[in-house]
């Protein structure tokens, strides 16, 4: 796993995996033609998440802000897994950031916040639990990043704490910003979310649960 660094950003990743599933899905196109339109909306919504990826990736490449970035983390706890797009360490909040189209559900932002509360429970002694319990949602938070936030948020449900963090690209580090600036939690120094994410990153490595599912689930609609 490699990582480069910005005055104040360490971004963390194995690459692209959102280009290489579109890699797959455009080979699997080439041998099925133009026919298949579950087939040819997956390649739609995957290169529009690729090019939000990007558009964060440049963002945080020039943000000049402390921070920690994991791209495509990894979360599996039993028969629950989750690959969040970009895991981001600030000085007192920690982010799961999801890029998203009109056909992507918005539910799975409150499902990753669930089974990282689950995983830190299990790791936990009593005490630590109990103040998990209790502080867990002014420490980590979920941000959906969309090119139309309103057209998304009325075809999709969730909490209105929730929904207050579905933010455009241009508006992502305003959004940040504002909510480390409103947090009275204890700031991290920068090495301690240097050491933070580089825990993560090792601890998250391995298989991708999110786009091998949906590649099992066209190719078998396509073929059978």
């Amino acid at each position: 796993m490699g990582f480069f660094s910005k005055p104040g950003t360490m971004i963390l990743g194995e690459g692209d995996l959102g280009s290489c599933y579109l890699k797959r899905l455009l080979e699997l196109k080439a041998r099925v033609g133009d026919e298949k339109e579950e087939l040819e909306q997956e390649i739609c919504r995957t290169e529009e998440g690729i090019r939000m990826e990007r558009q964060l990736m440049e963002l945080f490449s020039h943000s000049g802000r402390d921070m920690v970035v994991l791209r495509g983390f990894r979360l599996s706890d039993e028969d629950r897994k989750e690959l969040v797009d970009f895991y981001v360490i600030t000085p007192k909040i920690q982010f799961l950031v999801n890029c998203r189209t009109l056909g992507k559900p918005m539910e799975r932002g409150e499902n990753q916040l669930e089974l990282l509360r689950d995983k830190k429970r299990k790791k936990a002694t009593r005490f630590q639990a109990l103040s998990l319990d209790t502080q867990f949602d002014h420490f980590f938070k979920s941000v959906v990043v969309t090119p139309n936030p309103e057209e998304y948020l009325t075809v999709q449900e969730g909490s209105a704490s929730f929904r207050s963090q579905v933010v455009a690209p241009e508006g992502f580090m305003a959004l940040l910003d504002k909510l480390n600036s409103s947090s009275s939690a204890h700031k991290l120094s920068r090495r301690e979310m240097q050491k933070g994410g580089q825990h993560m990153a090792v601890a998250c490595q391995g298989e991708d649960p999110f786009y091998e599912e949906r590649w099992q689930r066209l190719w078998s609609g396509t073929y059978l």
